[in-house]
């Protein structure tokens, strides 16, 4: 009877976990309001490094999350894939790599003081120190 009700439990909760929210995130100071999903692929392969005129400040994980990887899943590509355009891009000298952060509390730091800066982290991380452009479900 225990093992029936935990594998019920387990079965619950699994579902929620790999479904979870994920919010891309800017400073206040970015002058769009909302991001579509080509933009943002064209934001995270270096394509582009202006929203309305001002500078971006890409900024991303240095580790493999969770949340990493369903964020480049709904890129359509993997982590491999654009570690190797942005080293292509760096080589060239057409942009450089997003800025590396260690968790989502430093995401959010590192993005409501950086000018022009954007980045994504799991919704329920979300505060008041930034606005939310898209939320990825």
């Amino acid at each position: 009877m225990r093992k029936l009700v935990l594998a019920l439990i387990i079965c619950t909760i699994l579902p929620i976990a790999a479904f979870a929210k994920i919010a891309i995130i800017a400073n206040k100071d970015v002058k769009t309001s909302s991001v579509n999903k080509a933009k943002l692929l064209d934001v995270y392969t270096l394509d582009i490094n202006e929203f309305g005129g001002s500078k971006i400040k890409i900024f991303d994980y240095s580790s493999e999350t969770a949340v990493r990887k369903d964020f480049f899943d709904y890129l359509g590509k993997s982590i491999a894939d654009f570690k190797q355009v942005w080293m292509k891009k760096k080589l060239t000298g057409n942009g450089n790599p997003p800025i590396n952060v260690g968790s989502e509390d430093d995401m959010l730091n590192k993005v409501s003081s950086t000018p022009g800066a954007i980045g994504y982290v799991s919704s329920d991380k979300v505060n008041a120190s930034v606005k939310v452009l898209m939320e990825i479900k």
